[in-house]
């Protein structure tokens, strides 16, 4: 009964890693179908960012953001399990150079992915398989459209077409990244 975004990690306006775009987009999108909000729900697991906290009071989506604070490893899958939708909030850089973690976990767990993060870089080169929406972290606009889409599919139970693909559930199985670890200790050690 719940279209729930969940993000999991650090927000913070100091690093780089802004969610202004997101509920930006976010409320773009209630505006726009306001029939959405009782149903709708942004959960942020992890330590509660004072900026983030102000803008989400300033947009009026007390009612719909919650953040839980820090929790497990174990507590946070859970969240993910309840999701809709995942969401990922890369740092504002020319290349995204990391691989978030929540990612995999993410993946892992199936669920479609609102990607905020660089348009060149691992994210970027991984959203080319269904499952990864990627857009720029400041692009309300399609943050919204992204949103909505989402919703749509929600709302006529098609969200598990929106999901990742078998190739990236595969790529971060336990058996390849374990593979992978191996590859690159061999590699290592020959040299």
């Amino acid at each position: 009964a719940t279209f729930a975004l969940v993000h999991c990690g650090l927000l913070q306006e100091c690093t780089g890693r802004s969610a202004s775009g997101l509920f930006r987009g976010l409320s773009h999108f209630l505006k726009r179908c306001p029939s959405a909000r009782p149903v709708t729900r942004v959960v942020l697991v992890g330590r509660q960012d004072p900026v983030t906290a102000g803008l989400v009071k300033k947009l009026g989506l007390q009612d719909v953001v919650q953040c839980v604070g820090r929790v497990s490893y174990e507590e946070s899958l859970r969240y993910i399990a309840s999701a809709s939708v995942c969401v990922l909030v890369e740092g504002k850089m020319a290349e995204g150079i990391y691989y978030p973690s929540k990612l995999a976990d993410y993946v892992a767990a199936r669920k479609p992915v609102l990607a905020m993060s660089p348009a060149d870089g691992v994210v970027a080169e991984l959203s080319r398989e269904r499952g990864i929406f990627r857009m720029d972290a400041d692009d309300e606009e399609s943050i919204a459209r992204a949103i909505s889409e989402f919703h749509q599919a929600y709302l006529s139970a098609r969200l598990h077409e929106m999901g990742p693909s078998e190739v990236l559930v595969r790529y971060v199985s336990p058996g390849a990244v374990v593979d992978e670890l191996l590859s690159l200790a061999e590699s290592v050690c020959q040299e």
